[in-house]
Protein backbone atom coordinates (compact mmCIF):
# COMPACT_ATOMS: atom_id res chain seq x y z
CA UNK A 1 0.00 0.00 0.00
CA UNK A 2 1.99 3.16 -1.39
CA UNK A 3 -0.18 5.21 0.75
CA UNK A 4 1.09 4.15 4.01
CA UNK A 5 3.40 7.30 4.31
CA UNK A 6 -0.03 9.63 3.82
CA UNK A 7 -0.90 7.77 7.38
CA UNK A 8 2.33 8.18 9.23
CA UNK A 9 2.01 12.22 7.91
CA UNK A 10 -1.58 12.11 9.84
CA UNK A 11 0.29 10.81 13.04
CA UNK A 12 2.77 12.78 12.60
CA UNK A 13 0.94 15.90 12.38
CA UNK A 14 -1.51 14.87 14.86
CA UNK A 15 1.34 14.73 17.25
CA UNK A 16 1.15 11.04 18.41
CA UNK A 17 4.73 10.43 17.10
CA UNK A 18 7.36 11.81 15.18
CA UNK A 19 8.41 10.21 11.75
CA UNK A 20 12.04 9.24 12.28
CA UNK A 21 12.65 9.38 15.85
CA UNK A 22 9.33 7.18 17.21
CA UNK A 23 7.49 6.21 14.16
CA UNK A 24 8.73 4.63 10.73
CA UNK A 25 7.28 3.36 7.84
CA UNK A 26 8.23 -0.27 6.62
CA UNK A 27 10.70 -0.72 9.59
CA UNK A 28 12.56 0.60 12.46
CA UNK A 29 16.35 0.73 12.93
CA UNK A 30 17.19 -2.18 15.32
CA UNK A 31 18.75 0.58 18.21
CA UNK A 32 14.96 2.36 18.41
CA UNK A 33 13.53 1.20 21.90
CA UNK A 34 10.00 2.56 22.00
CA UNK A 35 8.26 3.01 18.87
CA UNK A 36 5.21 2.46 15.85
CA UNK A 37 6.25 1.18 12.94
CA UNK A 38 3.54 1.22 9.70
CA UNK A 39 3.74 -1.65 7.66
CA UNK A 40 1.81 -2.19 4.31
CA UNK A 41 0.09 -5.74 4.00
CA UNK A 42 1.97 -8.74 1.91
CA UNK A 43 -1.33 -8.42 0.24
CA UNK A 44 -1.32 -5.17 -2.45
CA UNK A 45 -4.86 -3.39 -1.89
CA UNK A 46 -7.65 -4.70 -3.95
CA UNK A 47 -9.07 -2.61 -6.71
CA UNK A 48 -12.69 -2.27 -6.47
CA UNK A 49 -14.45 -3.53 -9.80
CA UNK A 50 -17.13 -1.25 -10.11
CA UNK A 51 -15.47 2.28 -8.05
CA UNK A 52 -12.79 3.68 -10.12
CA UNK A 53 -9.67 4.73 -7.82
CA UNK A 54 -11.74 3.07 -4.63
CA UNK A 55 -9.12 0.52 -2.91
CA UNK A 56 -10.07 -1.93 -0.09
CA UNK A 57 -6.79 -3.07 1.90
CA UNK A 58 -5.06 -3.90 5.09
CA UNK A 59 -1.75 -2.64 7.00
CA UNK A 60 -0.69 -3.06 9.96
CA UNK A 61 0.88 -1.51 13.20
CA UNK A 62 3.58 -2.54 14.89
CA UNK A 63 4.90 -0.94 18.41
CA UNK A 64 7.76 -1.91 20.28
CA UNK A 65 8.60 -0.95 23.34
CA UNK A 66 10.11 -2.24 26.61
CA UNK A 67 7.47 -2.42 29.29
CA UNK A 68 4.21 -4.84 28.28
CA UNK A 69 2.02 -1.83 29.80
CA UNK A 70 3.59 0.87 27.51
CA UNK A 71 2.88 -0.99 24.34
CA UNK A 72 -0.72 -1.63 25.09
CA UNK A 73 -1.23 2.16 25.74
CA UNK A 74 0.11 2.95 22.34
CA UNK A 75 -2.03 0.69 20.87
CA UNK A 76 -4.57 1.74 22.49
CA UNK A 77 -3.40 5.19 21.00
CA UNK A 78 -3.16 4.10 17.27
CA UNK A 79 -6.09 2.96 17.28
CA UNK A 80 -8.52 5.66 18.72
CA UNK A 81 -6.37 7.70 16.62
CA UNK A 82 -6.66 5.08 12.89
CA UNK A 83 -10.44 4.24 13.82
CA UNK A 84 -11.80 6.69 10.84
CA UNK A 85 -15.10 7.41 8.90
CA UNK A 86 -15.34 9.43 5.81
CA UNK A 87 -11.73 10.92 6.50
CA UNK A 88 -9.67 13.20 4.22
CA UNK A 89 -6.28 13.41 3.89
CA UNK A 90 -3.59 15.23 0.95
CA UNK A 91 -3.52 12.08 -0.98
CA UNK A 92 -5.92 9.55 -0.15
CA UNK A 93 -9.44 10.33 1.16
CA UNK A 94 -10.28 7.12 3.61
CA UNK A 95 -13.92 6.11 3.75
CA UNK A 96 -13.12 3.09 6.62
CA UNK A 97 -10.08 2.32 8.42
CA UNK A 98 -10.48 0.26 11.83
CA UNK A 99 -8.55 -2.10 13.18
CA UNK A 100 -9.30 -6.25 13.11
CA UNK A 101 -8.47 -7.21 16.21
CA UNK A 102 -6.96 -6.39 19.40
CA UNK A 103 -3.26 -6.50 19.79
CA UNK A 104 -1.18 -9.36 18.99
CA UNK A 105 2.00 -9.21 21.74
CA UNK A 106 4.78 -11.00 20.70
CA UNK A 107 7.62 -12.74 23.00
CA UNK A 108 10.27 -10.70 24.06
CA UNK A 109 13.63 -10.61 22.06
CA UNK A 110 17.27 -10.92 23.56
CA UNK A 111 17.13 -7.15 23.42
CA UNK A 112 14.50 -6.96 26.11
CA UNK A 113 11.89 -5.37 23.69
CA UNK A 114 8.14 -6.54 23.13
CA UNK A 115 6.61 -6.02 19.94
CA UNK A 116 2.70 -6.02 19.59
CA UNK A 117 0.92 -6.03 16.23
CA UNK A 118 -2.74 -4.80 15.20
CA UNK A 119 -3.71 -5.43 11.43
CA UNK A 120 -6.13 -2.42 10.80
CA UNK A 121 -8.63 -2.76 7.33
CA UNK A 122 -8.78 0.11 5.10
CA UNK A 123 -10.49 1.47 2.77
CA UNK A 124 -9.52 4.51 0.20
CA UNK A 125 -10.01 6.33 -2.58
CA UNK A 126 -6.68 7.48 -4.32
CA UNK A 127 -6.78 11.35 -5.31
Amino acid sequence: MQQINSIADYLNSEGLATTGQDLFVYFAPPETRNCTILFPSNDPPVIDPDTPGYFIGKFQVITRNSRHSDGMTNCAIMSEALTLVDFDLPEIYIKMCRPLYQPRVFRRAESGLIEFSVTYDIRFIVK
